[in-house]
């Protein structure tokens, strides 16, 4: 039987702005198999991805794709409404909001925006599928939509690999250019449903998991949607479901729930680092540098203690490597949020080796890693390094040349936007880092949230195929004020695999 395939509605949707680059690498990060985005079209004739053409929704304002200019849409913060929320058991919508709007950006140049389809195609076409929606709440597209969507479609030549999904009327305008899934009424049956796509000549349906249970192989396939109120399927629905012919796939704004319904996962690891003796098989602890500024112990968590004016750091690594997919998951408390002071979840591919310190306990040390991580006290973001394992060495104390220290060269680090809130009086909360593929997504948990938000995603292929995980912290001497002194305890660690 052909696999069921997940598609992300708008991306990684539950956990970042809708139709959003982010949330569109995010979807890729969590094992989406394909994008579905909205097409809607500018006064300037330029095809925007937006679920709607009313921008409300995401970005607060009551305006339209229709009535603006592709200049005046990217000047729109698409993240400005967004917040968190909790999922019951069932995958239903719960009143447990995120208290905060963690992906508001008051910097213009740093807002997320919703993206041309034509940016789209450039970084994501041929990395996975797409399928574009066209009409609004049951209306068809207008001709010059669809003609438009289509032809920056044509001249990617991906016009075979993408699905075009509307109303009987907007397909019948699309003929045979693209594959077709039909948007049916919200009431129809799976049957009218699947007879009106074969109708329409389109190979599927989309019909809401309620109406989905129990349908047979006809005369199309159906890709369920959630019911009415949930972000996924329940277990219940997916149980019926997941044997079905006739179920091409999940379209979903949650995008991880179906991928944990789908795919087993094992917990490979786990640590509270009770009592106060490391577990040797799984972490190997160490300095940054060769200072006696940080130090690092087991004591009822993880603790990495930091005092002085020097840069100084420590961490734990993993003394495994951790080959393919994962998701890694740490609570952390910090005494004192602070610019030049950060911590991170990290994932590199350099061991810790015989000699310490060294550059593998440093925070944004031995490139290439991909990094979750609490940026002093700004916000979450994720950090990345693409390039090699560049060392330089600094003499610091210069009556004693022979004592030089190695330091990671930046020349190639880069940091996604400060996501949420990282004050002093908000101390505690998760940081999480999965890995599909050569994707990595970043995500935390915090006083404001209890549902997992995404802080950032992006591909690092200079990584190998197998990793090491590190949890570190740090304190540098910034624009010349003094390193501030902190404290970190890290806990509940938990390493998962499909």
């Amino acid at each position: 039987m052909q696999r069921q395939l997940i598609w992300a509605d708008g991306g990684l949707s539950h956990c970042a702005p809708r139709d959003t680059l982010v949330a569109y690498w995010g979807a890729l990060g969590a094992a989406a198999d394909g994008l579905i985005v909205g097409a809607q079209l500018t006064t300037d004739g330029i095809v925007i991805c937006s679920a709607t053409d009313s921008l409300e929704a995401t970005t607060g304002k009551a305006i339209r794709v229709s009535e603006l200019t592709a200049a005046e849409v990217r000047k729109l913060d698409a993240g400005t409404t967004f917040q968190s929320m909790v999922l019951d058991d069932n995958n239903k919508e719960t009143s447990k909001r995120g208290e905060d709007k963690p992906w508001v950006q008051n910097n213009p140049q740093d807002a997320l925006y919703h993206p041309t389809l034509e940016e789209v195609l450039r970084l994501l076409g041929r990395r996975t599928r797409l399928l574009i929606t066209l009409g609004n709440a049951g209306e068809a597209a207008s001709e010059e939509a669809i003609d438009a969507t289509l032809a920056v479609l044509d001249r990617f030549a991906l016009t075979r690999k993408t699905v075009i999904a509307g109303n009987a009327e907007t397909l019948k305008h699309v003929g045979t250019r693209a594959e077709k899934c039909l948007m049916p009424d919200s009431g129809s049956s799976s049957d009218d449903a699947a007879n009106e796509a074969h109708g329409s000549e389109a190979s599927m349906a989309m019909v809401s998991a309620d109406r989905a249970v129990g349908y047979q192989s006809g005369a199309a396939q159906l890709l369920v949607t959630p019911t009415a109120g949930h972000r996924a399927p329940s277990p219940e629905e997916y149980a019926a479901l997941a044997g079905s012919a006739g179920v091409a796939g999940y379209a979903v704004p949650a995008v991880i729930e179906v991928h944990e319904l789908m795919d087993s996962h094992g917990l490979i690891a786990t640590d509270a680092f009770g009592g106060t003796k490391i577990n040797n098989d799984l972490w190997v602890l160490g300095h940054s540098r060769p200072n006696d500024e940080a130090s690092i112990e087991v004591n009822d968590g993880l603790h990495i203690k930091i005092e002085g004016t020097e840069y100084s750091g420590a961490a734990a690594l993993t003394a495994f490597s951790i080959h393919g997919a994962f998701d890694a998951r740490m609570s952390f408390e910090v005494a004192n949020p602070n610019q030049g002071t950060t911590f991170e979840l990290a994932a590199l591919h350099i061991d810790a080796g015989y000699q310490q310190p060294n550059l593998t306990f440093d925070v944004h040390g031995a490139p290439p890693y991909a990094s979750s991580e609490r940026d002093e006290d700004d916000g979450f973001r994720i950090g990345w390094n693409n390039g090699p394992a560049l060392t330089f060495f600094v003499v610091e104390d210069t009556t004693k040349p022979q004592k030089s220290v190695p330091q990671s060269s930046n020349l190639y680090n880069n940091y996604g936007r400060d996501v949420g809130y990282a004050k002093k009086d908000s101390p505690t909360g998760h940081l999480r880092l999965t890995r599909n593929g050569y994707v990595y997504n970043s995500y935390y948990r915090d006083k404001f949230n209890q549902a997992w938000v995404l802080s950032g995603s992006v591909a690092v292929p200079a990584l190998a195929d197998a990793v090491f995980l590190r949890l570190g912290a740090k304190h540098w001497p910034k624009k010349g004020k003094t390193a501030p002194n902190n404290q970190f305890r890290f806990s509940e660690f938990e390493l998962y695999q499909w």
